[in-house]
């Protein structure tokens, strides 16, 4: 009896283990490609049907994860549009803080979340070589899901340019965490 009890221990430590090694631990920096889609809504004008211009491009994001709540996210996003027969783009650089709970599988983990942050959204009509530059505040919800070192989000952040002016951008983004 005691040669069983002893194998039994033996055994159930062992497998605890590998069971606790095969825990993921997902703090920590991520860093992806991301899938851009914009649109810049103007109502100010209101001779023009559509007030709307669709942008897409790509864009580069870091998220550092500290805890199952809080992370801090930043990145740099590129589109363009030829919308009315110009050619538009635009650059954004945005910081912030996402702030939502992590679920935890012994491998995977999803987050929903809300941002809150600043970015700096640059807008160029190249055919009349004109920009503007705006620095505003930003919110925005999205969701990430993760599998091991790897990691999928989707996420949309609004930011109002002008009181009839509202900044809508909307990624997802694959990438690495390290």
């Amino acid at each position: 009896m005691m040669k069983f009890t002893l194998i039994t221990v033996t055994l159930a430590t062992l497998l605890s283990g590998v069971a606790q090694a095969e825990q993921v631990d997902f703090d920590g920096l991520s860093v992806g490609a991301s899938v851009v889609g914009q649109a810049y809504n103007d109502t100010s004008d209101h001779n023009r049907d559509d007030d709307t211009t669709q942008f897409t491009g790509y864009g580069i994001q870091f998220d550092y994860s500290m805890n199952k709540i809080l992370g801090i996210t930043g990145g740099y996003t590129n589109t363009s549009s030829d919308d009315w027969g110009l050619d538009l783009q635009t650059e954004r650089f945005y910081t912030g803080a996402n702030i939502g709970y992590r679920f935890e599988g012994e491998q995977w983990a999803v987050k929903p979340f809300g941002t809150i942050g600043f970015n700096t959204i640059e807008a160029k009509v190249k055919d009349f070589s004109v920009n503007k530059t705006f620095n505003k505040p930003y919110l925005g919800v999205g969701v990430s899901l993760m599998y091991k070192q790897l990691f999928a989000t989707l996420a949309t952040d609004a930011t109002k340019l002008d009181s009839d002016v509202v900044f809508v951008e909307s990624r997802l983004t694959l990438g690495y965490r390290f």
